[in-house]
This record gives structure tokens, C-alpha cells and sequence, in this order.
């Protein structure tokens, strides 16, 4: 789940001013976005002489003081909105401080403008257009901005702007005025305009606040659109599909409004509010379950397709809709095998309607051939078809939104989108019903990047895995002997010392009277009890025992163990079944606590000749590899080309799950 999504916005400070400053001067701005957008602060790199002062009054600086400028007008080390040049100073290197800014402390969802900032980001938007600027954003908000009159500039708005925008403009604004701010409307295709009756100011009133709020919190739904467009699920499905992927307040409520003013969903989508009743399916002994078939015939040709023969299991409800020339019964048969038996095998029934293109002799051979029952619906009786309907009437309208006579180019798309769709009837989407896992859509893929390897990390690695290394070969050891032979690498020479059968003999009792004793004249046990990190009390861990120093602070008694009692422990433990190193530590830390546990755990394992005579050692070990981490169950594939001897049809691409070894081939 993604964390809680807010909106990055990079601001821009208007003349004669830093980031700083502009900061203090819109607190109030801050602190009513708060909650929906961050916002990060630039300045502009060039310094204003403090002795220019020719502009001063037309900012609004209420002292002749330095600060920032963007950019100035010729080479007078000065700028004012209403001067006309030819050549600008220092625009390069502004825009040059932008994208390093989006490279530092980026990716933005937006830009925001004061004033000269406000004009500076309608020209970043113009050099996006015009493919002069490297890094990508989604909206732009203008505050008091203007058209550059510079002569430099006017190429830039020559080209519209796909940039969502919103212009904050004063009605009384004395520095720029209301005629100037309205002049960057025009270029831009999609804007909102928030007038004032203030001045040359962010407006913190609250009237405001309740126009230009909504604009920051509709940017939200890019994730949204990047989802619901893959084919338009309803309201549930859409804030199931949004919730398990990111999280934000009021979150249900915004995709519902989302969804319900989607103007692609009232136009395409025919709304039904009949439910049906619950129904009983019998359990099937394999995982086939019955199929059903129907026929879509689409109003244009596509690629020399008119027809989509539809196949939905009844059990998971999992679609797929193979284009088709004709709707002879051939065809039927063959594109049904084709498609479907040879991808999941037969299923014990396949359900039509009374169509006669499933009534013909060849495709009622076809499915007494696998051993298959064919059934048909009952005449004017919908319910018996309802899903495939239902089914029809979702992907009819997700075609209907990509307006596109290429429906068989959209067809895949669509397709993954419903079965990725969350189904509210069997709690559950279509893709979990088969795989056990949801589908990694797009916007979700979050790629970790692989550390690089240097030249010399690759020769280090080489060469540890070219060094031979010593290894024993037990070629066979028989289920009831113990005779293990041991091959010396250098002499090649055969020793059975390790092949007499010994007595195992596990002590049943631990001399507790002499642990306690033990530990009352112990240092070490002193020196621990001040340590913060143990707990220890005076416990009886057994009913005959006495009491003993245990230390509680992990939730459970671990007794304190002398190193003269330390091999008692162990062989009472390790006796039982001879765990490894790792198990036994495990198993001894989780009773008993004494210094230098693990350590005298290994050596005492390593000496045991119960496992030396008994266990098959191996001593290979794999370099470690870099493996990128994965939400879901989505494994990599391998594409691959293969050519006939022979031609029919082109060629054969191969994909491989990187998993399971499932091979499909497709023509």
C-alpha cells in the first residue's frame, strides 16, 4: 500500500524577493493546503543591487531593499513587467535552477508562481511544449502572473499548453494588473480562474479558500484516472482497486464523486438495478468447471475480425473473448481448443445459448471427442445466461470508451482491466480467484534499482567461484548401515574411523542444587543484573528444583547457566534429534542464557560424533545475488523467437513464466 499521497508542489518567489520571504508571506496559504499538497521552496539565482530601486514601488516593496529576480531586462541588472526588450539576462540560468531542483528534490506534481515566478512557470510549461525542458509535471498554479512582453519569449507561446492550470488573480492589484494576469488564460487548454478583490497577495479569505481548495484536491485523481480508465469499473470495484494500492483522507467518498461525474461511464454504461437470487452449484471433483459460450458480433471489420466469441467459467467467472473471421462451426471448435482447452484443459460441461452455430454435427462431435457435455439455455429465460450478459454488457461499454474502430488493438487491455476488477458477489477479483494473487496494474510498478557491480567486484566474485574447493562424495550409504567413508582429496585414501557404532547416551537430569549453588557466589551473574537490558528474578523453574536467577525480559524464562553446567545443558537438548548450529542456538537461547552461548554451541556441534558419523555435510555456498523486491506474485518472463522450417502464418513467439514451468506459445 502506497504511503499517504500528497501533492509535491515546487514555488517560485515573485521579483525581489528569496524563498525565504516568500515563504513568512504565505503562511496562511500553507496552512490551508497542508494537508493536501507540500510545498517546496527555490530561489532564483541571480541577486538585485540593492542601489536598483526603478522597480521597487511596481513589486510592492514597501523599502528600497535587495533580493532575487529570475531573470532582468537587457543588461540593466533590472526588471519591470511593463518594459518591452529584445533579449532577456539570466533566463537560462533560472530555467537551468528549475530542473536541477526537479532533479534534487523531485519528482513535482506541480508548480506554483508569484508574480515574476508566476510568469516564469507558464514559460516552463511553453518549454515543455516546445520539448526544451527535460522533466515532467502535472498542473501549474499562476498567482498575480503575466505574459512576458520580452521579444525572446513570443516563440514560446505559439504552441498550446496541455497543462492543467489555475490563475489567482486581484481585481485591485496595482502591480500587475487584472487585464496583464488574464492575457495567460488563453494558453492554456484547460484552466481555472480565481478572482479577488484584494491586491497583490495570496487571498486567505475563506470565500476564497472554497474556490481554489477543490483544484488542488482534483489532482488527486490522476491515480484515480491511470485505474478506472482501463474499463471503467463501477463504484465499489473502482474504490476497492484504489484503497488497496494507496490511502488518503475521505478517500471513498472522492472516488465515488470520481466515478459517478465520469462522463465516459454515462454515456456507455446501460445502469441495471436488478439482483439475483442466491444459487446452488454442485463441487466438481477437478478444478474444471463448466463453460459458457456465446457470440458477439461487432458493427466494423477490424484486422478482417467481425465476430468475438466469448468463454466465461462459471465458477470463477474468468472471461476471454477470442476475435473470429466467421461464426461457422469450424471455427468454433477449433478456436475453442486453440484457445482455451489448450491453455486450461476440458471442462466437464459447456453451456450455449440455441444459436445454430453450435448446433452443427462437427461441433457436437467436437465435445463427445474430450468427453465434454454440451447443455443450452431455456428460451426467453435470462437467467440462465446471466453472467455471460452481464460479462457482454461490461465489455461492450469499456470498447464503446476507446472510440476506436481498432477493437481488437483495445481488446487485451480491457480484459485485464476486468479481471483485476474487484467482484463485491465473490469477494474476490477474477485474477485471485485463479492465481491466488491480484494483478500488478500500471501507476503500481515501483522498480528497485539493482546496485551496480565494478570491474574489480566482478573478478573478486570470478575468482571466488573458479578457486576448487575440497567436498567428500558419499556415492551411496544404505538405509541401514553406518559406514561412511571418508576419500582424502591429495592421497585419495579410504579411512573408516568414523564408522564404529557408538551408545548414545542422553543425560535425564540437570543438577539444579548445584546451579543455584553456583550462582550465588557467581560475578558475572552481578555484573548482569545491573545490566538494563536483562530482568532477572528469583524463579523455581522445575517442582523439585530450587529457585533460580531467570532473566524475564524477553516474556519468557530463560535460566541463568554456569559454564561448568553448560555442557550438561547442552547434551541434554542437543541428544534428542542433533539439530544443526543455527537450530540449537535457537532452541538453548530461548531456555538459558549464559556469555558466550553461540560460540561454545558451534565448536561443541562441530565436535559431536553422532553428526560427523550420521549427517552428510555440504560445503558449497552461492555468492549472494541482488533480487528485486515484489508486491505481488509476479514473476518475470522470457520472450523468445522461433522459426519453422516451414510457412504458416509467421512465427512462433515463446513466453516462459519464470516460476512455474508453464510454457504458452503464441502464433
Amino acid at each position: 500500500m502506497a504511503a499517504p499521497k500528497k501533492l509535491k508542489i515546487l514555488c517560485l518567489h515573485g521579483y525581489r524577493q528569496d524563498a525565504e520571504s516568500f515563504k513568512d508571506k504565505i503562511g496562511g496559504f500553507r496552512k490551508t493546503i497542508k494537508s493536501t499538497a507540500e510545498l517546496v521552496f527555490v530561489d532564483a539565482p541571480h541577486e538585485i543591487p540593492s542601489e536598483s530601486c526603478v522597480s521597487a514601488i511596481e513589486e510592492g516593496a514597501t523599502e528600497l531593499r535587495g533580493g532575487r529576480s529570475w531573470w532582468f531586462c537587457d543588461n540593466t541588472k533590472d526588471f519591470s513587467s511593463k518594459t518591452s526588450c529584445n533579449d532577456v539576462e539570466g533566463f537560462e540560468e533560472s530555467v537551468n535552477t528549475i530542473a536541477e531542483a526537479f532533479k534534487s528534490q523531485g519528482p513535482f506534481d506541480g508548480i506554483l508562481g508569484f508574480s515574476q515566478g508566476g510568469a516564469l512557470a507558464a514559460l516552463i510549461c511553453a518549454l515543455k511544449e516546445h520539448e526544451e525542458f527535460e522533466y515532467d509535471f502535472h498542473f501549474v498554479v499562476i498567482i498575480a502572473g503575466f505574459r512576458s512582453i520580452a521579444k525572446c519569449h513570443e516563440y514560446l507561446y505559439s504552441k498550446p499548453i496541455n497543462k492543467e492550470s489555475l490563475h489567482i488573480i486581484g481585481e485591485n492589484d496595482a502591480c500587475i494588473s487584472k487585464d496583464r494576469s488574464e492575457e495567460l488564460i488563453p494558453l492554456f487548454k484547460s484552466s481555472s480562474v480565481v478572482y479577488h478583490d484584494g491586491g497583490h497577495f495570496i487571498p486567505s479569505k475563506s470565500s476564497v479558500k472554497a474556490e481554489y481548495l477543490p483544484f488542488f484536491k482534483n489532482m488527486r485523481n490522476k491515480e484515480f484516472e491511470t485505474l478506472h480508465q482501463l474499463h471503467h469499473p463501477g463504484v465499489k470495484a473502482s474504490v476497492d482497486l484504489i484503497r488497496k494500492r494507496f490511502i488518503w483522507k475521505d478517500l471513498r467518498r472522492d472516488v465515488t464523486m470520481w466515478t459517478r461525474a465520469c462522463l465516459d461511464c454515462q454515456r456507455s454504461k446501460v445502469h441495471r438495478h436488478t439482483k439475483s437470487s442466491l444459487g446452488t452449484f454442485s463441487t466438481s471433483i477437478c478444478n474444471v468447471f463448466p463453460l459458457k459460450l456465446h457470440y458477439i458480433r461487432s458493427s466494423s471489420t477490424c484486422n478482417g475480425y467481425q465476430y468475438l466469441l466469448t468463454v466465461v467459467d462459471r465458477f470463477s467467472r474468468w472471461p476471454e473473448a477470442f476475435p473470429m473471421t466467421d461464426q461457422k462451426t469450424e471455427a468454433v471448435a477449433k478456436t475453442l481448443f486453440d484457445s482455451w482447452i489448450s491453455r486450461f484443459g476440458v471442462s466437464e460441461f459447456i453451456t450455449t445459448d440455441q444459436g445454430r452455430n453450435f448446433d452443427g454435427h462437427h461441433f457436437e462431435e467436437f465435445t463427445q471427442f474430450p468427453g465434454t457435455y454440451r447443455t443450452r439455455t431455456t428460451a426467453y429465460h435470462p437467467q440462465a445466461n446471466g453472467v455471460v450478459n452481464k460479462f457482454h454488457r461490461q465489455l461492450k461499454a469499456a470498447i464503446m470508451f476507446q472510440a476506436t474502430e481498432k477493437w481488437t488493438e483495445v481488446l487485451p487491455a480491457i480484459l485485464f482491466g476486468i479481471r483485476a476488477s474487484y467482484k463485491e458477489n465473490i469477494s474476490a477479483s477474477l485474477a485471485k480467484m485463479i492465481f491466488c494473487s491480484s494483478l500488478r496494474l500500471p501507476g503500481q510498478c515501483f522498480r528497485e534499482e539493482r546496485p551496480s557491480v565494478t570491474k574489480e567486484d566482478f573478478l573478486r566474485q570470478f575468482r571466488d567461484r573458479s578457486q576448487s574447493k575440497i567436498s567428500v562424495h558419499l556415492e551411496f550409504i544404505a538405509q541401514l548401515s553406518t559406514d561412511i567413508c571418508y576419500v582424502s582429496e591429495k592421497s585419495k585414501s579410504v579411512a573408516h574411523s568414523l564408522s564404529k557404532v557408538s551408545t548414545i547416551e542422553v543425560p535425564n537430569s540437570i543438577d539444579y542444587q548445584g546451579m543455584a549453588h553456583s550462582q550465588a557466589k557467581d560475578k558475572e551473574l552481578n555484573f548482569l543484573k545491573c545490566d538494563p537490558k536483562f530482568e532477572f528474578k528469583l524463579l523455581q523453574t522445575e517442582p523439585i528444583s530450587p529457585k533460580l536467577y531467570c532473566d524475564i525480559s524477553t516474556g519468557t524464562l530463560r535460566r541463568y547457566v554456569l559454564l561448568c553446567f553448560c555442557e550438561s545443558v547442552f547434551r541434554t537438548l542437543h541428544q534428542l534429534h542433533h539439530p544443526g548450529v543455527k537450530a540449537s542456538v535457537d532452541v538453548i537461547r530461548k531456555r538459558s542464557i549464559w556469555k558466550d552461548l553461540r560460540r561454545n554451541f558451534t565448536k561443541w556441534i562441530r565436535a559431536c560424533l553422532d553428526d560427523q558419523r550420521s549427517k552428510v555435510h555440504r560445503h558449497t555456498k552461492c555468492s549472494l545475488g541482488a533480487f528485486s523486491t515484489s508486491i505481488r506474485n509476479v514473476f518475470p518472463l522470457k520472450l523468445q523467437h522461433t522459426r519453422c522450417s516451414s510457412t504458416c502464418n509467421g512465427y512462433l513467439l515463446t513466453a516462459v513464466d519464470g516460476s512455474p514451468d508453464d510454457l504458452k506459445h503464441f502464433l
